[in-house]
């Protein structure tokens, strides 16, 4: 799944000039989009999936006002340095610095978000109960080849 960051800001040359920096870097594994009006933003969420929104001018002081679809991490663009990072439902970036630096702050902040959502499954199979153990490693190895957990098979009396 690719990693998009949507740019909305009124100051058009703000917006692209973030959008091509984030763009040269091939090392991240993101590419940056940018919009000049809040109908642009609304029928590219209707195509595709945002991973993080940047609102700069009036709609960084309401970010409310727009319909941002579920999961898109949104980060304001702030004219003053800001005390502290996160707000209640956004992250606060400082628009005075340098474009590696916003950057920098919300690839952390992404990470630090998905480290937070994700979750450690245990499955137990007694040594006695063969079946119960063949169902769990085949669950286990199941779930595994989707994708959506990391097997490491364990054994407490013969080593891992």
């Amino acid at each position: 799944m690719e990693k998009i960051i949507g740019i909305f800001d009124e100051q058009t040359a703000f917006a692209e000039r973030f959008k091509r920096y984030i763009n040269e870097r091939k090392d991240i594994g993101c590419f940056a989009v940018s919009f000049r009006e809040e109908q642009e933003l609304t029928d590219f969420c209707g195509r595709k999936k945002l991973t993080c929104l940047v609102l700069g001018g009036n709609l960084a002081a309401h970010p409310e006002r727009l319909s941002i679809p579920y999961g898109v991490r949104v980060w304001v663009l702030s004219e003053e340095e800001p005390e502290v990072e996160e707000a209640e439902c956004y992250g606060i970036l400082f628009r005075y610095q340098r474009a590696g630096e916003l950057l920098r702050r919300m690839l952390l902040s992404e990470m630090a978000h998905h480290e937070l959502q994700s979750e450690l499954i245990t499955v137990f199979s007694p040594e006695s109960a063969v079946l119960s153990e063949a169902y769990a490693d085949k669950l286990l190895t199941g779930l595994s080849k989707q994708g959506k957990t990391l097997f490491l098979s364990w054994d407490p009396f013969g080593g891992c």
